[in-house]
């Protein structure tokens, strides 16, 4: 008989991290050192490092350190906790974008050109209303096609 194993959350979630953190490493790692990838391919993994800085550590942190004041403040909100859920998942789905399309309108930065190494297109220079509206959109697209698949 097989012994039981208990595997916590909080455990997952750092193998699961430490894993993609290894990935993220190595495939960096040989693109930037190889000769045979362009000056846009080497600016995407610039993009890939700078979205997993942001989102993953820094916004993981915040959220991780802020988690207790945030969901007293959401417990108050006097709304269905189905209706809390999409909402404060939308915020942070947008907030996402906001960093997804700033990676995109940064790559002059990262050694390539706007339009040439992106992770959205087109990048958004025209207004950040235009950056919501288009980005809103998408997410409202996605949470529409997970309901209405459930029905």
């Amino acid at each position: 008989m097989l012994p039981r194993v208990h595997i916590t959350s909080g455990l997952l979630i750092k193998v699961i991290g430490a894993y993609a953190c290894c990935v993220l490493g190595l495939i960096s790692f040989l693109v930037l050192s190889s000769g045979e990838v362009d000056v846009h391919g080497k600016a995407i993994i610039k993009m890939a490092l700078g979205l997993n800085l942001l989102w993953c550590v820094v916004a993981g942190k915040l959220l991780y350190r802020f988690r207790e004041p945030i969901g007293r403040g959401v417990r108050r909100i006097p709304v269905h906790w189905r209706v809390k859920f999409i909402l404060f998942a939308t915020i942070l789905a947008l907030l996402e974008e906001v960093i997804t399309v700033s990676m995109t309108n940064l790559a002059p930065f990262f050694g390539s050109s706007v339009g040439k190494a992106f992770w959205q297109a087109p990048a958004f220079r025209s207004s950040p209303y235009e950056s919501f509206r288009v980005s809103f959109l998408r997410i409202l697209a996605a949470l529409h096609g997970r309901l209405w698949s459930r029905a």
